[in-house]
């Protein structure tokens, strides 16, 4: 089922990708400085995404986790893109691998976050009221 899981937010993060660029396609020419960046905007903001609805069932959570689960998402985006390089698009292969690599990036941030919040105790209401009540108290 994780597996599965795991495979299901991979294509949704290819399929965000290129729902976004399709649609500022019509807006943006393909080969523009701004097109290319909205891009790259659009990919970082869904990896970081389906990282965290991932990561946050995980069983495994850590760096090397997320890492894993980037590079997986990472060669399942560039094997989907594949196709579509072979229709003639004129970006390099090697283009796409470079943009790709912000996947495992991110996912391995998420997963450090969601092992590091593991460690820590959450905070209660009464030690957050505390604390702005030293700080009002503090303010002049």
């Amino acid at each position: 089922m994780r597996i599965a899981q795991l495979l299901l937010y991979g294509v949704a993060l290819w399929g965000t990708q290129v729902v976004i660029g399709v649609v500022l396609g019509l807006f943006a020419s393909a080969q523009s400085a701004i097109f290319d960046q909205l891009m790259d905007l659009t990919l970082a903001g869904a990896a970081a995404l389906f990282a965290y609805l991932y990561m946050r069932r995980a069983a495994a959570k850590g760096l090397l986790a997320g890492a894993i689960v980037g590079f997986i998402w990472m060669g399942l985006c560039i094997a989907l893109d594949l196709p579509l390089l072979m229709l003639g698009d004129e970006m390099p292969p090697l283009s796409y691998a470079i943009d790709f690599l912000i996947i495992p990036i991110i996912a391995a941030a998420v997963g450090a976050a969601f092992a590091n919040a593991a460690h820590r105790p959450p905070a209660s209401v009464g030690d957050m009221s505390t604390a702005m009540a030293r700080r009002d108290a503090d303010a002049p």
